[in-house]
């Protein structure tokens, strides 16, 4: 076993609210960290079909550190959590692909 995952990266948001479409069918979803509590941020992902989260914070944090707080919230999938500058880099990668993908 490599451990290598073959998915789609898929960037939520908030991910305070659900999703009005599933996610890709293995899907690992990209979550911005703050507004809405760590469990509604995952159940929005699991509900929409994520296998995965990416959990990063757009705020003025330490890019070598990832701080997530879950206040004993279970999740039933895998989860990392990444620093500022990683987080930023996989959003813009997703925007570029999603403005590619429209012209």
């Amino acid at each position: 076993d490599s451990g290598i995952i073959n998915a789609t990266l898929v960037g939520l948001g908030q991910a305070c609210s659900p999703l009005s479409t599933a996610l890709p069918h293995g899907s690992i979803a990209l979550v911005e960290r703050g507004v809405c509590p760590f469990a509604v941020k995952a159940d929005t992902a699991v509900a929409a079909g994520a296998m995965g989260l990416v959990f990063w914070d757009p705020g003025p944090t330490d890019d070598e550190e990832a701080p997530m707080v879950t206040t004993g919230d279970r999740v039933q999938l895998p989860l990392v959590t990444v620093g500022r500058r990683a987080g930023a880099e996989l959003s813009a990668a997703l925007q570029t692909m999603d403005n590619n993908a429209q012209t």
